[in-house]
């Protein structure tokens, strides 16, 4: 998709193969995956255009997949600091910051959310596969922590929770090549 100033818009790979894998792996399903978009542009109507225009995937039936339509919760507007969204969004979701899982190319932003208990991951180049996959791993790790910080068993087996178990929330930045906003990236939130 190119904007009117010619400007091509795509979704990262990680991304897209992060939105494909919750709305088609049954694993993801059964976990009843929550996404969610959060930017801080201060174009908020031009983000939401480009989402009702980006193609993810096509869903289990075959038909196309907007990020619009991948989206359960979205909080695009702009702030000074990307904690409110993700207050709002666990009001929203219902998911505790402890469960969710965060991908963002600003450090300030990954600072910043990171105080509020959130496992998050940095991608500087946007989201590529192997961030997908490294949250994921952190993700795990992050959980046995937290339950071990808790006082709680790992599992109810004793083994490390799997993601296929879970139900919480994370992101996964979606972004875009071109230059609109606060640097024209989003942000794609999950529960796995």
């Amino acid at each position: 998709m190119v904007d009117r100033l010619g400007t091509e818009l795509t979704i990262h790979p990680g991304a897209r193969i992060a939105i494909e894998e919750m709305l088609n792996r049954p694993r993801w399903r059964r976990a009843d995956v929550q996404i969610a978009y959060a930017s801080r542009t201060d174009e908020p109507e031009w983000a939401s255009e480009a989402m009702r225009l980006l193609r993810v995937c096509a869903d289990d039936r075959g038909l196309d997949v907007t990020l619009e339509d991948a989206v359960d919760h979205m909080e695009v507007y702009p702030v000074r600091s990307k904690t409110e969204q993700f207050h709002r969004l666990k009001a929203k979701s219902g998911v505790p910051f402890e469960r969710m899982l965060f991908f963002d190319n600003e450090a300030r932003n990954v600072r910043e959310v990171a105080t509020l208990g959130v496992c998050c991951v940095y991608t500087p180049d946007g989201m590529t596969v192997d961030n997908w996959r490294e949250g994921l791993a952190r993700f795990e790790e992050h959980a046995v922590e937290t339950r071990e910080s808790q006082g709680g068993d790992v599992s109810e087996n004793g083994m490390r929770p799997s993601l296929r178990r879970d139900g919480s929330l994370g992101s996964l930045s979606a972004g875009n090549s071109g230059k609109k906003g606060n640097s024209g990236k989003g942000r794609i939130f999950f529960s796995p």
